[in-house]
């Protein structure tokens, strides 16, 4: 069975499905990409060359259709419809729920529960209505995230792996895999727990390593993310919680899963091992 859940910023949420009030009678474009292809052609040139495909948003309609017991109960669930999609609330999230799957899209109300009047639209105790949203980000992600931990060989010393979409990993010692099942490259976030020195870990399909040049001292803490809507490198300490992007390594890069398979390993440097 197939349902919608939108949850605003405020919180508030609607589900749309086949149970009253708000019945779900159709969606578009919840499924694909869609791709603008950048070509560049030469002089006398037969074609064009190819040069990249940029991703756009998604847009998104939906059609319900409110059905209540009567006038009344009508109109107030027209009104608790408009007070949750809200196109002054910015972004929230809708949720796609089957039989198989659960996701969920970042998603803002273009236009909230425009009514339709006309025809068979509109009865005594039954209101059709249109919800446009659009999706900057036109990606699904998992509702829950995945967690993988990269036990160090050193004592006192663990990596924590958080992967925000759906993989299946397998562990052994200070080496991981997971393969990314998804569509596209995903973002990591990535935990280093202290006593550690110069912490590094490895994309060793890629050849990609993310390292901090620093000494992390036993209950310090720092969390490197590599998505794309929420790129940071932050600390915490005794002091609190600040900005880090001043400790990276030059010649790291801030690496994503590729799709597929992706080995991974967490190195520190040799001083703090003969140290402990």
């Amino acid at each position: 069975m197939e349902k919608l859940t939108y949850i605003n910023s405020d919180g508030q949420q609607i589900e749309l499905g086949k149970e009253r009030p708000y019945i779900l009678l159709s969606r578009d474009n919840l499924n694909g990409l869609n791709g603008e292809i950048e070509t560049q052609k030469s002089p006398l040139q037969k074609g064009e060359s190819y040069i990249d495909t940029n991703i756009n948003g998604r847009d998104i309609a939906i059609v319900i259709g409110i059905v209540e017991n009567s006038k009344e109960q009508l109109e107030n669930a027209k009104q608790e419809l408009m007070r949750v999609f809200n196109a002054e609330l910015g972004e929230g999230k809708l949720y796609y729920r089957d039989d198989f799957k659960e996701r969920y899209i970042k998603a803002i109300v273009e236009k909230g529960a425009v009514m339709k009047d006309n025809g068979d639209n509109k009865a005594n105790n039954f209101q059709k209505c249109l919800i446009s949203i659009y999706a900057s980000d036109p990606y699904w992600y998992e509702k829950e995230e995945n967690e993988v931990e990269l036990a160090s060989i050193i004592g006192g010393l663990e990596f924590d792996l958080e992967i925000m979409d759906e993989y299946m990993f397998e562990q052994d010692g200070s080496e991981v895999e997971v393969i990314n099942q998804g569509t596209t490259e995903a973002g990591v976030e990535i935990e280093f727990n202290g006593p550690a020195q110069n912490p590094r870990v490895i994309n060793l399909t890629t050849g990609k390593y993310v390292q901090i040049d620093t000494i992390l001292d036993v209950g310090e803490k720092l969390i490197i993310n590599t998505n794309d809507d929420n790129v940071e490198i932050t600390l915490n300490d005794e002091t609190g919680i600040s900005d880090a992007f001043n400790l990276i390594n030059i010649d790291s890069e801030l690496w994503k899963l590729r799709r597929g398979l992706n080995a991974m390993k967490q190195e520190v440097s040799q001083e703090l091992i003969l140290q402990q």
